[in-house]
């Protein structure tokens, strides 16, 4: 229900207007937007836009799917025909242009996992790309761009699973282009796809003049604080994650990934980084982001609750229904239930304190600085999750009956006032600083 589907590259959301809530008209949408970012500018925010270039809405097969037992389980089938599909745009224009086809041209590459997938490195996406961030970047004065599933534009094209050299894909196009560089844009990736396609963490490029990099989202430092504070184990059982159960011995090795140690994550990880050129701000650092639990929930809940509750009614009311996917959302989350309530406080406040204390640029999930929950729901995109337990409450925090998430909200301002004093020490520019 978030609206993540684009049927336009250069339309902003109408139903976030304003204007167009008060009369139902998109004729002034952008100028509304253009008057935003304008207002932020005057006080000293940046605008960024989180930009979907993998895949389109044009959709299809989105209809209730039928259910039929096998012998070792039931199973979900849509006996929709591939023909039925919509079609708004892309596809009706040049349907092979625009979007990665098999080879019988029936059937559509699915590397972001949700269908639908692009062919960023075809001359006509290519181009309509880099059209759509000239005009957010020049017409909007947006100043960045967060690019989702980032790894989908270093594929290459008509081969989507083989590895390729991001500098021959269109990410090397975007950080060299001289119109994005003279704004000064800055550029964000999720650098990995569903399918673990792409360059992948640490493999996006550096500007061929070495003035302008890609920043990555940094899973690594995300998953080392996880594994660190909630006491992780990985064994021959798979990953435990105990709490103080097990303090004598906790492992808080994630993989054999060269630069996933304590060290590294908290000095800007220059081993995933450092190789090309870029610079600790590169890093983007996060515990916590709106895939995944919010830091309350990663505290609260040893795993995802996505089936019947507050956040997804239609398991309680018809499990069956494809709206009903309890298998969606992270099976490792790192994540335990401490139980007691003053003692998740002092664990998010640990985390928290990793977070901004830490080289890169940190990245802060909203609502985490007052303790927001979604009830352990992991994967709250489900049309049916449109209600007031998944909305964001923006004045919880000020309840005179909600001290602890008042206090933590203090707590949270604080921490940034304390590393804004120390920009040179806890920002630096260069690695070694």
């Amino acid at each position: 229900y978030w609206g993540y589907n684009n049927l336009s590259f250069f339309a902003p959301e109408h139903s976030f207007s304003a204007h167009y809530q008060a009369t139902g008209r998109v004729d002034g949408v952008i100028d509304e937007f253009k008057w935003m970012v304008d207002q932020l500018h005057q006080h000293g925010v940046e605008v960024w836009i989180d930009v979907v270039y993998n895949h389109t809405g044009e959709g299809g097969l989105w209809r209730e799917r039928l259910w039929f037992e096998t012998y070792e389980d039931a199973q979900a089938v849509n006996f929709d025909p591939k023909e039925v599909a919509g079609l708004y745009s892309y596809r009706g224009l040049d349907n092979a242009a625009w979007y990665a086809l098999s080879e019988d041209g029936q059937y559509y590459w699915d590397n972001p996992g949700v269908g639908n997938q692009t062919r960023p490195n075809h001359t006509p996406m290519k181009r309509l790309t880099m059209d759509s961030l000239y005009f957010m970047a020049e017409e909007l004065h947006v100043d960045g761009f967060r690019f989702d599933l980032a790894g989908i534009l270093g594929e290459k094209d008509g081969d989507y699973d083989t590895p390729i050299d991001p500098a021959q894909t269109i990410l090397q196009d975007i950080v060299d282009d001289e119109r994005l560089q003279a704004l000064n844009v800055r550029l964000i990736s999720e650098p990995w796809t569903a399918k673990g396609t792409g360059p992948g963490i640490g493999g996006f490029p550096n500007s061929t003049n070495g003035t302008h990099g890609w920043a990555e989202w940094n899973a690594h430092f995300r998953d080392w604080w996880r594994a660190f504070v909630n006491h992780c184990n990985w064994g021959e059982d798979g990953m435990r994650c105990h709490g103080d159960a097990d303090l004598a011995s906790p492992v808080f090795v994630l993989n054999s990934t060269e630069g996933v140690d304590g060290g590294s994550v908290l000095t800007g990880s220059e081993s995933v980084y450092g190789h090309n050129g870029r610079k600790p701000p590169h890093s983007v650092n996060f515990i916590t982001v709106h895939d995944g639990f919010t830091l309350y929930d990663l505290v609260s809940y040893e795993d995802k609750q996505n089936g019947c509750g507050l956040l997804n009614p239609k398991c309680c009311d018809d499990p069956l229904s494809v709206w009903c996917d309890t298998t969606s959302g992270e099976n490792h989350n790192r994540s335990y239930n401490w139980w007691d309530e003053s003692q998740k406080r002092q664990i998010m406040r640990n985390l928290l304190t990793g977070l901004f204390i830490s080289h890169g640029t940190p990245m802060l999930l909203g609502g985490d600085e007052w303790m927001r929950t979604q009830f352990g729901n992991n994967n709250a995109y489900s049309t049916w999750a449109d209600n007031e337990w998944n909305w964001f409450r923006w004045g919880e925090w000020r309840n005179i009956t909600a001290r602890s998430r008042h206090r933590m909200h203090d707590f949270v301002r604080e921490l940034i006032a304390f590393r804004k004093a120390r920009t040179e020490l806890l920002s630096p520019a260069e690695y070694g600083g």
